[in-house]
């Protein structure tokens, strides 16, 4: 059992890494680029932040930037495997061709903030509302 175990395991292991040397540099680049257009690397920390700082944890803001930066090599492994899936190096430039133009960076410079707001929205003015919808549903 142990052995059809280890090479189940090691037929995933190298199907991992298979996949992961098939994504080209070029495809990469791109992904960098698209991301750091995101602001993807900065939301996290500012995330975490603010997520340990109401949690009580002493400096929240040191940690946030500490974990991130330790973990950000291997979390842009993790993006860029999971933006493979579901587009192509054609489509990456074609994001960030928009992401280049003046209304592009709006966007990436806004949409969090937008999504935020509405969602702030979402858990005050609708928090009763989705209260009853969820009551109501559940019967």
């Amino acid at each position: 059992m142990k052995k059809i175990f280890m090479i189940a395991v090691l037929v995933f292991s190298a199907a991992a890494f298979a996949k992961a040397q098939t994504i080209s540099a070029s495809y990469k680049a791109e992904m960098v680029k698209m991301l750091d257009a995101l602001h993807t690397k900065s939301l996290l920390i500012q995330t975490l932040d603010q997520s340990w700082s109401q949690m009580g944890i002493p400096n929240a803001t040191r940690l946030a930037n500490a974990v991130v930066s330790d973990l950000w090599p291997d979390l842009l492994e993790e993006y860029i495997l999971e933006y493979a899936k579901h587009f192509t190096l054609q489509d990456l430039k074609n994001v960030n061709a928009f992401y280049a133009t003046p209304t592009g960076k709006k966007v990436c410079d806004t949409i969090n903030e937008i999504v935020a707001n509405v969602n702030s929205t979402l858990q005050t003015k609708y928090m009763t509302r989705i209260s009853d919808l969820i009551t109501r549903y559940m019967q």
